[in-house]
């Protein structure tokens, strides 16, 4: 069964659209200008959609980002409590600060957990006054978002908690080694 079939070369149909899009950056260059370089329509097919600005963002996206940035603060408060609680040197200790930043970082931890809560029930409250087909989609993703930020935290507070564990076990070398020395 010989089946033949006809190629036809779009070679210079391709090349003629690359050296018009080659124009229209290098004339947006000139100008400074940027222009998409598919029409708006085209766009618009393609399901390219210009991201929401800030006022179109929904309350949940807000709150969702505001617990995101809470927690990457806190994270990077823990890393700094890490980096005083393993130091070893009894003359390096700074107790005080290492105090403060305890006490700080369990308050953060303490309202990002009531964060997410509240943002628990915002999702529960919206998914519900949503038409069933997007509500649907968009209930499944800010749960989703929900999980994923209380995982996070999660994960900062079992960080929290092996940082304190090494400040025990560096205290109590310290005073096993100074009841050596005084002894």
């Amino acid at each position: 069964m010989s089946h033949t079939s006809s190629i036809q070369d779009r070679t210079p149909e391709f090349r003629s659209i690359l050296t018009q899009a080659q124009k229209t950056i290098a004339r947006q260059r000139k100008t400074g200008q940027s222009q998409p370089l598919l029409p708006p329509q085209q766009n618009e097919q393609n399901g390219s959609a210009t991201p929401p600005t800030r006022k179109q963002r929904s309350e949940f996206a807000r709150n969702a980002a505001g617990i995101g940035r809470g927690i990457s603060a806190t994270m990077g408060k823990l890393q700094r409590l890490g980096e005083l609680a393993k130091r070893k040197t009894l003359f390096d200790d700074r107790p005080v600060e290492i105090a403060e930043l305890t006490y700080v970082i369990k308050q953060d931890l303490a309202g990002l957990n009531q964060q997410i809560g509240s943002l628990q029930v915002l999702q529960k409250q919206s998914s519900s006054e949503k038409p069933r087909g997007k509500a649907d989609q968009e209930g499944e993703h800010n749960k989703n978002v929900v999980v994923l930020l209380q995982g996070k935290l999660a994960d900062v507070g079992v960080h929290f908690k092996d940082v304190l564990e090494v400040r025990t076990k560096n205290i109590q070398a310290s005073r096993s080694r100074q009841d050596n020395f005084v002894s």
